[in-house]
């Protein structure tokens, strides 16, 4: 024991050895160069503690944990039984040059890629979700199967093996145009501010199949033309049909003038 009122006390109680201290004030341990904690028979290092530099901790004589000046570097997996916590602005970085970034700025969270692509996997059968909240869905994307987007949560559009599907309107600007065909542009279909077009361009021509092909006003009230599958065409003025053909030939109900 030692100290006025036995503060420090070493021993050993026959079957571990203790440094106990027991008083006023702190146990300090001081080493001019590096402090070593080793095995009993000094063959493997625990721990050690380097002036003006590192302090490091071992697993079986092998380096895991090394401070410096910027934080620590851990070599293995890092396992954590409650959370992993960063400050506001602070980083987890992984790679060599520091090059996948996950941080919060105190506004908003980021995750930064700075060297080639950014991939987000499911190793799992699951699929990957992406939720602006809780239980509203965004973004789902299923394992060789369909990717789905959503808005406020009801599925707007989905891809299958044949294309996509599509749940309500499509809306697209003045001179924007809906391009079908290999070439990009063999068939068009646009609004230019003033007009609307069925442009087709490319090669072949253009087929109208239909059951029955009905030319209306936008009110959709008045008759301009109308082709039916097997039978008659007829043309309109002012709703009123002015013309049709039958079997034998044309027949006009008025006078042509």
């Amino acid at each position: 024991r030692l100290g006025t009122g036995n503060d420090l006390e070493i021993f050993h109680d026959g079957s571990t050895s203790f440094i106990k201290d027991v008083g006023t004030g702190n146990l300090e341990v001081w080493a001019d160069g590096q402090l070593l904690i080793k095995s009993g028979d000094g063959t493997e290092t625990k721990a050690a503690f380097d002036t003006n530099d590192s302090v490091d901790l071992y697993y079986d004589n092998s380096r895991k944990l090394e401070t410096n000046s910027t934080g620590v570097h851990v070599t293995g997996m890092v396992t954590c039984t409650t959370e992993f916590r960063c400050d506001d602005n602070e980083k987890f970085v992984a790679g060599t040059h520091q090059d996948l970034q996950i941080y919060h700025d105190s506004n908003h969270s980021y995750i930064d890629n700075h060297t080639g692509s950014l991939k987000i996997r499911n190793a799992a059968a699951g699929d990957i979700l992406i939720e602006p909240r809780d239980a509203e869905s965004s973004i789902i994307a299923k394992p060789d199967g369909a990717v789905e987007l959503y808005y406020d949560n009801t599925k707007k559009l989905n891809t299958h093996s044949n294309g996509i599907t599509v749940a309500g309107n499509i809306n697209m600007n003045d001179n924007y145009k809906l391009l079908l065909g290999s070439s990009g542009s063999d068939l068009q279909i646009y609004h230019d501010g003033s007009n609307s077009y069925i442009n087709e361009s490319g090669t072949g021509t253009l087929k109208i199949l239909t059951n029955g092909l009905e030319v209306k006003n936008a009110a959709d009230n008045a008759y301009s033309a109308f082709f039916g599958t097997s039978g008659a065409a007829e043309l309109y003025y002012n709703g009123t049909k002015k013309f049709e053909t039958y079997a034998s030939g044309v027949f006009v109900p008025d006078s042509a003038n």
